[in-house]
């Protein structure tokens, strides 16, 4: 800071390094954790957001789904994926199959 003396600006720094300490997010932070299952296993320990119970990453869908099948551990969560996933594998499979045969017997004529 300009006009302070060196020994000041230190003890202001530390001053100001021990309020933080009280309010940053460590582990014995009071307030309510997001919770939620990390891609490690962990809990998230982001804080979560203001009258909800997930943090600002994890809350996606919960914010309209809480509980039931469509909840973020619900049984559409899985199989909708699952679904469209292997489902959209053997439809492609057989119209490029089509396409491809179609110029085959175009191109031979």
């Amino acid at each position: 800071m300009k006009g302070t003396s060196k020994g000041s600006q230190n003890l202001i720094h530390h001053h100001l390094v021990a309020d933080g300490l009280a309010t940053r997010f460590g582990e014995h932070w009071p307030g309510l954790r997001c919770g939620a299952k990390t891609r490690s296993g962990s809990r998230c320990l982001k804080p979560a957001l203001k009258g909800k119970k997930r943090c600002q990453l994890h809350g996606g869908m919960l914010t309209f789904f809480k509980t039931g099948p469509f909840a973020y551990d619900g049984l559409f969560v899985w199989w909708i994926p699952f679904t469209f996933f292997f489902g959209w594998f053997p439809v492609m499979f057989f119209v490029i199959r089509k396409a491809i045969l179609q110029q085959q017997a175009a191109g031979e004529t």
